[in-house]
């Protein structure tokens, strides 16, 4: 059965903190991404189908936008399968995070639901110190504490850090990120980065001034963070443009991948502080 598991983690990775105005404690980073309102459509891949899935559509809205004291994400994702043995299912995926312009604390919310069967997080997580590690508290649906590795990244402070390293020329690196929706710990997420490309000659006419920006090709891998497994978990791969919008994506859905085609895209008013 085609399922929802891991997707918020991809796609928070993916699509909702490309850049932020601050990250780690003494970290140079590249400066405010575009605050923005994006929607995508969603289609299977062809060549990548699999898990019994013959077909697959629907849409995905996110949001990234600036608050007073920190970064506010959310998530929502609509997919409609068709299934081998003729039943239809559905897949609602709903997110909503807050990560401090510091990138020490962070609270998330999720809710997966799947045909009948739904299931949710929600927590917090800090990192008091980088270099000592941190701690997440889950309060839904149990109680239970994770203890985070030194240096983890939240969502926003490590697709900061990522453009970071594409703009510096890095073409691959590892990074461990904690994002919590799927009820786990950290991970570590490999990235080979492309060389950086120029936007199409009618991407203004066609989306709006924010997607006609360069960007990069990124594919990523989703491993534990003890990283001996060979294997990824789930992979994504993202054009990402140097103002934090995502061009287009394809996230594994567990048997199956889907491609996220952006349909239009909208800047968010700043804060009044």
């Amino acid at each position: 059965m085609p399922v929802l598991v891991r997707l918020c983690g991809s796609m928070m990775a993916v699509a909702l903190g490309f850049a932020a105005l601050a990250g780690m404690a003494g970290r140079v980073l590249a400066g405010d991404p575009a605050a923005h309102r994006a929607l995508y459509e969603a289609t299977l891949e062809r060549g990548r189908n699999g898990g019994g899935v013959l077909a697959a559509e629907g849409t995905m809205a996110l949001s990234l936008e600036r608050a007073c004291d920190g970064w506010i994400s959310t998530l929502q994702m609509v997919v409609d399968t068709m299934l081998d043995d003729g039943r239809a299912l559905r897949q609602d995926l709903r997110f909503a995070g807050w990560e401090s312009l510091d990138g020490g604390t962070y609270r998330f919310s999720s809710r997966q639901r799947i045909g009948n069967i739904e299931v949710g997080f929600k927590g917090s997580a800090r990192m008091a110190d980088p270099t000592a590690g941190g701690v997440a508290e889950f309060v839904a649906p149990a109680k239970k504490a994770v203890t985070l590795p030194r240096d983890t990244l939240f969502p926003v402070g490590h697709m900061t850090w990522l453009i970071d390293r594409a703009r510096a020329g890095s073409r691959q690196d590892v990074r461990i990120l904690f994002e919590g929706s799927g009820g786990e710990g950290a991970q570590q997420v490999a990235v080979f980065i492309g060389a950086q490309q120029p936007p199409p000659a009618d991407a203004s006419s066609r989306l709006g001034a924010l997607a006609a920006r360069p960007g990069w090709p990124m594919q990523m891998g989703f491993y534990p963070p003890d990283g001996r497994s060979p294997t990824p978990v789930y992979e994504a791969e993202v054009f990402q443009l140097d103002n934090g919008v995502a061009r287009g994506m394809v996230i594994g859905m567990g048997g199956f991948s889907l491609r996220l085609k952006l349909l239009k895209v909208e800047p968010l008013p700043a804060p009044r502080c």
